[in-house]
């Protein structure tokens, strides 16, 4: 009678290698934070905040367009839920696209953030296109595309968000040299703000020039105060040099 041959210990190290790989792979496909060998960091209290804001901010804001315009839409002879129903129906799908952004990795989105305001730039270029921009009240700042009509600033907003972050984050060892870190930010602000102010679009240029004030409000005070130091040095040397000649 033949016998089969037992398992060497090669071929069960083999098995265990083989599994061993497709859980890594399996865990690769999910969250960065559910990988196999890694801890999942603690949210900031910050992550909690945003949250908590944009929980109480996204349906008060609901609440305020079917206040305002549902009586003005009754009298026109549509449904008081007109314009609800289509801000609730981009609140549903701005949750989605955050969900689906939270799934991607940090390192990622840094190293795509400067392509993505490049192509903002060029997107606040095609309203001045004949026949695709469209004028709201005076202001030449939409992209109409058939049914779809949009704003190019949006965007813009959200790519100088990401670039001053980058910034900041990756010269935070000099933030109180103004050359290295608040020349770049102003300069990418700066240019989205002029694009805006030629589309007539004022309201857009002021938050955006908004976004200098939220970044100088995140440098850390003892870093302003040595920048501001450092640059009074000259004026105490000539203030103590006149003070030795006067006495």
């Amino acid at each position: 009678m033949t016998t089969l041959p037992l398992p060497t210990n090669g071929t069960t190290e083999r098995g265990s290698t083989r599994a061993r790989r497709r859980a890594e792979l399996a865990s690769l496909r999910r969250h960065p934070s559910a990988r196999t060998g890694t801890r999942a960091e603690p949210l900031s209290v910050s992550y909690y905040v945003i949250a908590l804001v944009m929980a109480v901010l996204v349906p008060l804001g609901l609440v305020m367009v079917l206040s305002s315009s549902s009586i003005t839409q009754f009298q026109a002879g549509n449904s008081p839920w007109r314009y609800f129903q289509r801000q609730l129906i981009w609140a549903i799908a701005g949750s989605v696209v955050l969900w689906l952004a939270l799934r991607i990795p940090l390192k990622r989105v840094r190293m795509l953030c400067r392509t993505f305001w490049l192509a903002a730039m060029g997107m606040m270029l095609i309203p001045f296109v004949p026949g695709v921009g469209v004028s709201v009240r005076g202001a030449r700042a939409w992209v109409g595309l058939g049914p779809v009509i949009f704003q190019p600033s949006e965007f813009l907003k959200l790519a100088v968000l990401l670039v001053v972050a980058d910034v900041i984050t990756r010269r935070e060892s000099r933030m109180g040299e103004p050359r290295h870190v608040l020349l770049p930010c102003l300069t990418v602000i700066g240019l989205g703000a002029a694009l805006m102010i030629a589309q007539n679009d004022l309201g857009s240029a002021i938050v955006l020039a908004a976004i200098n004030g939220v970044f100088y409000s995140g440098i850390r005070l003892r870093n302003r105060s040595a920048a501001a130091l450092e640059k009074s040095q000259p004026l105490t040397q000539a203030l103590a040099l006149i003070k030795r000649d006067l006495a």
